[in-house]
């Protein structure tokens, strides 16, 4: 935010895209036909719809986090100079990359996906101050059982998919490299 508190990016990871693209190292690169789990960590006010292209997901769980614990010990790691010209916002992020774990942060016990979250999903609602753990199959031989039958390397990306969300660089790329 400016100092008006108007929002200038909406990012993920405390990378913008055009980073990201430019940067592998800014950017997820999980091997094809593995099983990875990610985290989305929620550490605002509001939720989000988190939407990954390619994958289809299973939600472990979800969990509450001490986000103003969570929050200070990330900043501790920044700030980060960003790797691209005419950044909205300036030259530095407050946050290194990538994210903390958040595990010395979570609150309460985990809980199981609901009902209508059982199954395999592409999109998931993540909730203010919430860890929302998936278990990500990237290609056909990661594991058994999977509802595709093909293994695809390249970029692909994952994102909020709350229009203005995204339109405002919400968004980051991610290579499945063999």
């Amino acid at each position: 935010m400016n100092s008006n508190f108007q929002v200038l990016a909406m990012m993920l990871n405390a990378v913008y895209w055009h980073e990201a693209a430019n940067h592998p190292e800014l950017r997820e690169q999980p091997q094809v036909d593995t099983v990875e789990q990610w985290n989305f960590i929620n550490l605002q006010p509001f939720a989000h719809t988190m939407y990954l292209h390619l994958v289809p997901f299973q939600i472990l769980n979800r969990q509450s986090i001490n986000d103003t614990a969570y929050s200070a010990a990330y900043k501790a790691t920044g700030p980060r100079q960003v790797l691209m010209h005419h950044a909205p916002g300036g030259d530095k992020v407050p946050f290194a990359y990538p994210p903390l774990d958040p595990t010395p942060y979570l609150k309460g016990l985990a809980k199981p996906p609901a009902a209508n979250e059982a199954g395999w999903k592409d999109t998931v609602v993540v909730n203010p101050f919430e860890v929302v753990r998936l278990i990500v199959p990237f290609g056909a031989k990661a594991t058994a059982n999977l509802l595709f039958g093909n293994s695809f390397t390249g970029r692909f990306m994952w994102h909020c998919h709350m229009l203005n969300h995204e339109d405002n660089d919400m968004m980051l790329p991610f290579d499945v490299l063999l």
